[in-house]
């Protein structure tokens, strides 16, 4: 799970515009944000929700655009949920890895936003 939570926390810039966080949505003049990830250069395009000055707070979480961005990481946090909270007081190794192995397997069938992949804190770091 990202570790600023675009499910609880938003980010505005001062030009108003509305995001998930801080590192999406730098106010470069050309909407590129550049980024190192395990050693190679990224640029990542700015994803635009909406002006919170024009459109106000409101009305841009309930953009379909919005609601299908941080629906993923809802459904990222049911997996955790759903699969570790199923786990009993008294676990084992091997119970412990079949259910990593459990998450990444649902993770992997409920990626992150291609503009989160290339991003530290969606792995917690």
């Amino acid at each position: 799970m990202c570790e600023l939570d675009p499910t609880k926390n938003l980010f505005i810039a001062h030009d108003g515009a509305l995001g998930p966080c801080v590192y999406l949505n730098q106010t470069r003049g050309d909407g590129e944000i550049p980024r190192i990830f395990c050693g190679k250069d990224y640029t990542i395009k700015r994803p635009y929700f909406g002006n919170a000055c024009e459109e106000g707070i409101a009305g841009i979480l309930e953009k379909p655009a919005w609601r299908e961005f941080t629906q993923v990481f809802r459904r990222r946090k049911e997996i955790y949920t759903q699969v570790f909270g199923a786990l009993s007081s008294e676990l084992s190794f091997a119970d412990l890895k079949e259910a990593e192995e459990r998450v990444e397997r649902l993770l992997s069938r409920n990626p992150l936003p291609e503009t989160c992949i290339t991003c530290y804190k969606a792995y917690g770091i």
